[in-house]
């Protein structure tokens, strides 16, 4: 049986450059990343590659394992789209809400447990996770190993933190790094991957991917405590986060505030940024939040009318606050 690369999942080759999985033919015997998996590693060199599997195949794959499935999301990847995913799934599961040390501490995660559940529909346990956090890490392994099947299958959207606390079981368990590959590419795990801690076994899938990939993935996850931006916006401005997009909204006097990450360029403008582009018409209701899928979100306190133009179409979606409105004051 060929071994496989324990960065992406594929198995290691020495014949196509071109193909997934490749290592030069003097290093394959010793070789545990491919080509490309190494240069990431290594040299934080990027090469953006398609899944091999669609999301529905990935469903497929994972219910063959017929063990319980943690599904990993954070805050900036909830959303209807995500969690369709969650809802498809058969088995027993738990849906785990990563990166929370990025919440500020007066967030009660008791309270967005339930909002979540209550927003989305869900009745199943949500365990929150921080990999920063060795409590929470212990949380969420005690409660793997008391699945009888001794085994669990790791799902969620690209880029949400599963690879991560894999690494953070290899120390807690072997106190020692793995050689998980842990990196801000979207679609770094390529395959399923399984992993043997003792006498448990982790199977980590592929994450899964978006309509369209994030043109600043870089920027995407903040680095430091989640703060909101609030900014005023007049009918005049133009709000452009990033070269990505831009809307403009319709009231006098509105003040709209940003949940996303810090390194996201996020500034008001007086003129419409592009020239050709594509213009979508939406109404916000009262009370709302405004996400870009994979991005952050938008809160708007009041109804709104708004004009998004954009150089590409944009994946995004309406829902009742997860922070504001009717939630602050319950």
């Amino acid at each position: 049986m060929s071994r496989v690369c324990l960065g992406c999942g594929i198995p290691l080759q020495s014949i196509n450059t071109q193909e997934k999985g490749y290592v030069l033919s003097s290093k394959l015997g010793d070789a545990i990343y491919c080509q490309r998996c190494y240069r990431l590693k290594h040299y934080h060199e990027k090469t953006f590659d398609a899944l091999s599997f669609s999301n529905e195949e990935i469903l497929e794959q994972a219910k063959k394992y017929q063990a319980p499935v943690y599904y990993f999301v954070d805050l900036l990847h909830l959303s209807d789209y995500a969690m369709q995913y969650f809802k498809q799934i058969s088995t027993y599961k738990v849906l785990v809400l990563t990166k929370v040390d990025l919440l500020s501490f007066s967030v009660s995660l008791e309270r967005l447990q339930k909002r979540i559940q209550e927003l989305y529909g869900i009745q199943e346990e949500i365990i929150c996770l921080s990999n920063k956090r060795p409590k929470m890490i212990s949380t969420l392994w005690n409660h793997m190993c008391k699945q009888p099947s001794k085994k669990a299958v790791f799902l969620g959207m690209t880029n949400v933190g599963k690879s991560s606390f894999l690494n953070e079981l290899f120390k807690l368990v072997f106190l020692r790094d793995a050689e998980v590959l842990v990196s801000e590419m979207p679609n770094t795990t390529q395959n399923f991957l399984t992993w043997d801690l003792k006498d448990f076994q982790v199977i980590d899938a592929p994450g899964f991917a978006y309509p369209k990939n994030n043109m600043f993935i870089d920027s995407v996850m903040p680095k430091k405590f989640f703060h909101p931006v609030t900014l005023p916006m007049k009918p005049e401005t133009f709000l452009l986060l990033e070269d990505f997009l831009a809307f403009q909204q319709d009231l006098e006097q509105n003040s709209i505030t940003f949940y996303g990450s810090e390194l996201l360029s996020l500034k008001r403008v007086y003129r419409c940024p592009y020239e050709n582009c594509q213009t979508t018409n939406v109404t916000i209701p009262a009370f709302s939040d405004f996400v870009i899928l994979g991005v952050g979100f938008f809160y708007f306190k009041k109804k709104t009318e708004l004009t998004i133009l954009s150089r590409e179409e944009v994946d995004f979606e309406i829902r009742p606050s997860l922070f504001g409105g009717h939630y602050d004051s319950n």
